[in-house]
């Protein structure tokens, strides 16, 4: 899971506010997730919002909240990757191959950047190669 760190300090500037950037950086999940679902109350169509709930609830292997924020992130915003690529991450994680693929081909369609397309890339390679095991 140490991605995930490496993950919030490279998307860092995607999360909702300061103090919960700050939170997230000194690994406080719960208090952090707690003040994004009361910002959420105030703006339910944040897709920022469920992103942090989604990284704060992965980090505490709450893998059905993340998933279920990413989603919803994911549908506020068809334009980033970075959810799809981390639903990615979540069905890798708990052995959902074929799942994990479809996810992190959808991020490699729409993510521009040529750095993080080529993580992505490393992703699928990993993944077609756990699937013919």
């Amino acid at each position: 899971m140490r991605i995930l760190l490496a993950l919030f300090f490279l998307f860092q500037s995607v999360f909702a506010s300061t103090q919960i950037k700050d939170l997230m950086k000194e690994g406080k999940w719960t208090k952090a997730k707690k003040i994004a679902y009361e910002k959420l109350k105030q703006n339910p169509e944040d897709y920022s919002l469920y992103l942090t709930i989604g990284i704060c609830a992965l980090n505490q292997k709450n893998y059905n909240e993340a998933i279920a924020n990413f989603s919803k992130a994911a549908q506020l915003n068809k334009k980033i990757a970075l959810p799809k690529f981390l639903l990615g991450i979540i069905y890798e994680e708990i052995g959902s191959l074929s799942k994990a693929l479809s996810e992190y081909e959808k991020a490699l369609k729409i993510e521009k950047d040529k750095k993080k397309k080529k993580d992505i890339l490393k992703h699928i390679e990993v993944v077609k190669e756990k699937m013919k095991k």
